[in-house]
């Protein structure tokens, strides 16, 4: 949220707005998706690891190759990283409530992820079947978290 001042307010608190920080800058700094979604990748899976924010994004950094130097030179640039906190929250549905929430060719998930892979294989169009889309053809279709979990 943006406060009449012009603060920026996360959901989760300062820490998440940290984090997205990183995500935005890395984003900025990295546009290719196949160089920045490892770290992006990284810093999601170890948001539980109790270690900082910081941490998290040094770890990730050495461990996918990207120079941390560069992102963080936009991280703690605050004109930079505000724009780029307003640019994603501009991008974000004002009708997004909750996570996750997923969105399938614009169109929110009325399973919100759980049967994300079915809805992913429904919207395909593409020349060639994906293999998760045949894998998912010929398995159940979760129906809880806990099933989606445990399948993966």
């Amino acid at each position: 949220k943006l406060s009449p001042s012009g603060a920026l307010t996360c959901q989760h608190g300062p820490e998440e707005c940290l984090a997205n920080s990183y995500e935005q800058c890395l984003i900025d700094v990295y546009p290719s998706f196949d160089t920045y979604f490892p770290f992006y990748e990284c810093m999601e899976s170890n948001i539980d690891s109790g270690w900082t924010i910081k941490k998290q994004a040094s770890e990730c950094a050495a461990s996918t190759g990207l120079d941390l130097a560069r992102i963080e030179a936009c991280v703690f640039d605050k004109a930079r990283s505000a724009a780029l906190q307003k640019k994603f929250r501009n991008m974000t549905p004002s009708t997004h409530k909750y996570v996750p929430w997923v969105v399938v060719n614009g169109v929110h998930s009325a399973s919100d992820g759980q049967k994300l892979i079915a809805e992913v294989c429904a919207a395909y169009e593409g020349p060639r079947t994906p293999i998760a889309c045949v894998a998912a053809s010929s398995q159940p279709v979760a129906t809880e978290a806990t099933d989606l979990c445990m399948a993966q």
